[in-house]
């Protein structure tokens, strides 16, 4: 699959390897024979939306402090623009609804919307593989965090109208690590 891709910048001079965000697949959704088209549709496009008016709840398994903050703080943005969702910190990731570690190997990654709800418990609904204290990662932050909100990648959507430029899509992904 491909996945975007973006090169964060550095102020050591030292090559920095490509970073991207690799949303979590879900399992195809199985709906009734013979449903309605126009409620299938519906029925599809919210399956993993959370319901207005919920809080969800966030934790972090061990990480910097410093990240943790960056990813609080990215959480407060999301909550001031009025969506129709809030968000507390879980007094343990084991509680938490959204499980946010920060494996550096595994990428920057979020399960979309209610989908995390289907994860083991013991396990991460969200990972940040690189510092989010750039505004590159600050951008990561509300970019995964959207994610667990429900939000997919806008070139997802069948209806997005985008006419791709297939090969400069294929040079500019086609390398590591997709």
């Amino acid at each position: 699959a491909i996945s975007h891709r973006a090169v964060a910048g550095n102020d050591s001079g030292k090559t920095v390897s490509p970073h991207y965000c690799l949303m979590r697949r879900r399992p195809p959704l199985v709906l009734p024979a013979g449903l309605d088209t126009l409620r299938a549709r519906l029925i599809t496009i919210s399956a993993s939306k959370w319901l207005n008016g919920s809080t969800l709840s966030y934790g972090f398994y061990s990480g910097p402090t410093i990240q943790k903050d960056a990813v609080r703080a990215a959480f407060a943005e999301w909550k001031a623009i009025g969506i129709g969702l809030s968000f507390i910190e879980a007094s343990s990731v084991a509680s938490a609804q959204i499980r946010i570690a920060f494996d550096q190997a595994d990428g920057s990654w979020s399960y979309i919307g209610t989908d995390c709800q289907t994860t083991a418990a013991n396990k991460p609904t969200m990972n940040f593989g690189w510092d989010l204290t750039t505004p590159y990662g600050h951008s990561t932050a509300l970019h995964e965090i959207g994610h667990a909100l429900g939000f997919p990648h806008e070139h997802q959507n069948p209806f997005a109208g985008i006419v791709w430029n297939e090969a400069a899509v294929y040079a500019s992904l086609g390398g590591p690590p997709n």
